[in-house]
């Protein structure tokens, strides 16, 4: 993306080509992840076109991960505010979801500040184990909205494994003042 960014290189119409004539160092490895990185971000992963689009999502989620791992703890307005700086001037249109941060930080509210904070968190660092997976995340929170804890267990699901099954089975679900399960903790040691 910084070789993106230096040369003004556009988001569509990409050269995969050009990026990687631009690219200085370790010729070949590096060469060849970055073709196999561009593909991967673009509209159409499976394209062998030299000719591609930059995924806006795509783009939007490295420039966040980008920012929050400089960053861990970052208040929700100033991060929001910096991260749409950060986008390259062809997404000055383009809204980030809120989702694509799903994977990456999680929120708390801090009264002090009137704000939410996000703490870098990502998903892509935890054990791909299940067991694993759900004690770093029970570490990291005691415990989760079910609807929060769900894009961090997809990197530990088996085939044809849901959320729910996988969190009945090492966790337990918490009731809310209303009485509803809305949350999740870890099971406790017997």
């Amino acid at each position: 993306m910084s070789v993106i960014s230096a040369n003004d290189l556009t988001l569509t119409d990409l050269s995969v080509s050009r990026v990687r004539s631009l690219m200085t160092g370790d010729a070949s490895l590096e060469k060849d992840v970055v073709s196999h990185v561009l593909r991967r971000n673009s509209t159409d992963p499976s394209s062998t076109s030299d000719s591609l689009t930059l995924s806006p999502d795509a783009v939007a989620f490295f420039h966040a991960e980008k920012l929050l791992s400089a960053r861990p703890s970052f208040p929700l307005s100033e991060f929001t505010a910096e991260w749409k700086r950060s986008l390259p001037h062809q997404l000055t249109s383009y809204a980030p979801p809120p989702s694509l941060l799903s994977t990456l930080a999680t929120s708390s509210h801090d009264p002090k500040i009137g704000d939410d904070v996000l703490s870098y968190f990502p998903a892509a660092a935890l054990p791909p184990s299940p067991a694993a997976r759900l004690a770093a995340l029970f570490a990291h929170l005691p415990a989760w909205d079910v609807a929060a804890v769900g894009p961090y267990l997809e990197g530990a699901l088996g085939e044809g494994e849901k959320v729910e099954a996988l969190l009945l089975k090492h966790a337990v679900f918490l009731k809310d003042e209303k009485g509803e399960e809305t949350r999740v903790g870890p099971k406790p040691e017997v």
